[in-house]
């Protein structure tokens, strides 16, 4: 049973890691490029999601890391945020210009 429940999971899954390119030495410095990558599977098929995270930069013996913003992420988390923002308020408009002006149910 045991080995049935791993083969399964071969089948299914998912996995988020971060994940290193290929290290590029340049003018006494050596540049890192850093990604968090995610992976989903299922029989027959899946995908590969790649977003840059940061960048890490070694000088001098001194190990610093970029980070790199992601636009288009915050874009697709801000666009359904800004539409149920527009939503609630035209809600609460719609509730409030019906009680001001006194308006009754039709007949």
């Amino acid at each position: 049973m045991t080995q049935q429940l791993q083969a399964v999971a071969r089948r299914f899954g998912w996995e988020a890691r971060e994940v290193r390119g290929a290290t590029i030495e340049s003018r006494g410095q050596t540049i890192t490029p850093i990604a968090l990558r995610a992976h989903v599977q299922w029989p027959g098929g899946g995908f590969v999601w790649t977003l840059p995270r940061a960048v890490e930069v070694t000088r001098d013996g001194v190990t610093q890391r970029i980070p790199i913003p992601d636009p288009t992420l915050t874009v697709l988390f801000s666009l359904p945020l800004a539409g149920l923002g527009c939503a609630a308020l035209a809600a609460a408009w719609i509730r409030r210009r019906r009680t001001s002006i006194g308006e009754t149910p039709h007949e």
